[in-house]
């Protein structure tokens, strides 16, 4: 069978080009025997990945007379990398064709071209639609989280993923993105489906084909974010209005809550909301031209997630709630960073365990409604399951058409591989809901070095505080009360330790605690009687409440 041949390159640069170097000028397709490369480049936000197509690898394709594929995964993006060859010197002549969806761009005196797609348009597109004469070298693919991260609602990533690697599948393929692993993960998966063909017999490349996979991973980091977790929103509304000459970008995941929070924001400050309706408005524009907006709080939905930078050293400020590492990552990378921006505080809300729960028992329901659909033995059983799946608003990963008379469905095999991976990390987020440095841990294994500070905001400085302002009130959020007293109760215990004069082992003991689901309550009024503090908690009316003891003289 095949051999695959991973040849890793560390690299430790500001820019990704000075990494990579002239390694470029090696990397060669299958035509002739020779190997086909398998390029991919793992690099944070802002360090020049499209630029180093531009200025190096599109200035030799049009030395080689070597045409190329630029596919990106949102109209942002590719809008970016049109005004770029524009403004380059290459002195290159653009077309517009095939209803607006490719963008191409002729070499001087060559049959050769640069053609610049959306992965949407492409399953569109006509395998003939490029130019018969031209020499098709490099197949360029921005942003790959795009298959796994739009899989939970675009019902085609897939196919656009194996209609690239079967079409192209004897091109050097470059793949790129600040968050690469998972992509990654998936194509060792499914790559050996995809060998180039050749004049010889396909049992040549069977036995003795390997794969050339060059990968680079750009390593550089400097310390540009002050971590602020925290979990209380009157918190964040006092640091917005306090704050002077510094811009905001806040990411929501609901609509509805992000135009309350700016309906409260706009009572101090300028503040705009925008989601995937905002992208035909002079705001959008602005945004995507100028790089910046004209208010001092930007409120924004996933839209924003990649495609604009933000280069504006006014925006100091960058808010959005703790979510898989993908889209935490792309988030905080629209703002990028000059020589005179040194550094952005990053506001990030821990979630409740309830949150925690409910993102679970999500995942969970989806994944068993589209097994249920997937294996139903009668197209009674799909329909049925459809239609309970379809009323649940969790219609991620399916295509459903009438074609004479008769349902057809199609389904987008990524969805479960995503969902699985979400699952894992909200699961691992649920277990260590006990640990408050959990947070801190993951965000550290994900920025590095890039920390500059870090700063775990509640809303109450001591557990003597927070349990005294809860007495007699009713508490119904329970998990988030728990979650609260927890964080507070391991800061508490060391001080406790140390002011009555405890050894190591009685401290771990203080710090031990039962983890039985569903004993929360009982877990609290053990700690509160480990470190003598004169309060219970007790049930009343489904709630808890908070009593004081009162001990007898």
């Amino acid at each position: 069978m095949s051999k695959e041949r991973v040849n890793w390159h560390t690299i430790d640069c500001r820019y990704i080009s000075e990494g990579i170097g002239d390694d470029y000028k090696t990397w060669k397709t299958a035509i002739a025997g020779k190997q086909a490369s398998r390029v991919f480049i793992e690099s944070p936000t802002g360090s020049g990945k499209t630029s180093f197509i531009i200025d190096k690898l599109l200035t030799y394709a049009i030395e080689e007379r070597r045409s190329i594929i630029y596919i990106c995964n949102r109209d942002a993006l590719k809008q970016q990398l049109i005004t770029s060859i524009r403004e380059s010197s290459l002195n290159l002549k653009e077309y517009v064709h095939v209803n607006k969806q490719v963008t191409k761009f002729d070499y001087p005196n060559s049959n050769e071209s640069i053609y610049i797609v959306n992965y949407q348009s492409l399953l569109n597109l006509e395998n003939n639609l490029f130019h018969p004469l031209s020499n098709i070298y490099y197949i360029v693919m921005d942003e790959v989280h795009f298959f796994l991260d739009d899989a939970l609602y675009n019902n085609n990533s897939d196919k656009i993923f194996w209609k690239i690697l079967y079409f192209f599948n004897n091109m050097v393929q470059l793949f790129m993105s600040a968050t690469i692993l998972d992509f990654m993960n998936l194509y060792t998966l499914t790559y050996k489906l995809f060998l180039p063909s050749h004049p010889q017999p396909q049992i040549y490349y069977n036995i003795f084909y390997e794969f050339s996979i060059e990968y680079y991973i750009n390593t550089y980091t400097t310390p540009k974010y002050n971590i602020v977790l925290y979990n209380n929103e009157d918190f964040l509304l006092k640091r917005i209005s306090s704050s002077q000459d510094e811009k905001w970008l806040i990411f929501t995941t609901n609509l509805e809550n992000g135009n309350k929070l700016r309906d409260e924001i706009k009572k101090h400050k300028k503040c705009y909301c925008i989601n995937a309706k905002s992208k035909n408005t002079k705001r959008w524009e602005n945004l995507t031209i100028n790089k910046s907006f004209d208010c001092d709080v930007l409120i924004s939905t996933k839209v924003l997630d990649n495609g604009v930078n933000i280069i504006d050293d006014k925006l100091k400020n960058i808010v959005l709630p703790f979510m898989y590492p993908t889209d935490f990552i792309q988030m905080i990378g629209r703002k990028r960073f000059t020589e005179t921006s040194q550094y952005v505080n990053l506001y990030v809300r821990r979630l409740t365990s309830q949150e925690i729960r409910s993102r679970l028992m999500n995942i969970n329901n989806s994944i068993l409604k589209i097994n249920a659909i997937t294996t139903a033995n009668s197209m009674r059983k799909k329909i049925s399951y459809i239609k309970n799946y379809w009323n649940s608003k969790s219609n991620s990963g399916f295509d459903f058409k009438y074609k004479e008379d008769e349902l057809q469905i199609t389904f987008n095999n990524f969805t479960i591989f995503k969902l699985c991976l979400e699952f894992e990390f909200y699961n691992y987020l649920e277990m260590s809901s006990n640990n408050p440095s959990a947070y801190f841990y993951l965000i550290r294994n994900w920025l590095g070095n890039n920390i500059k500070e870090f700063e775990n905001i509640s809303a109450y400085t001591t557990l003597p505080d927070f349990m005294k302002n809860q007495v007699g009130q009713p508490i119904t959020d329970t998990e988030n009360f728990y979650y609260n007293f927890m964080e507070l109760y391991q800061v508490y215990c060391w001080k406790f330790a140390s002011d009555n004069n405890m050894t190591i082992s009685a401290y771990k003991s203080l710090v031990r605690l039962r983890q039985a689901t569903g004993r929360h309550k009982a877990t609290i009024n053990e700690c509160l009687k480990k470190i003598n503090l004169p309060y219970i908690i007790n049930k009343k009316n489904n709630n808890w409440i908070v009593t004081p003891i009162v001990t007898e003289e």
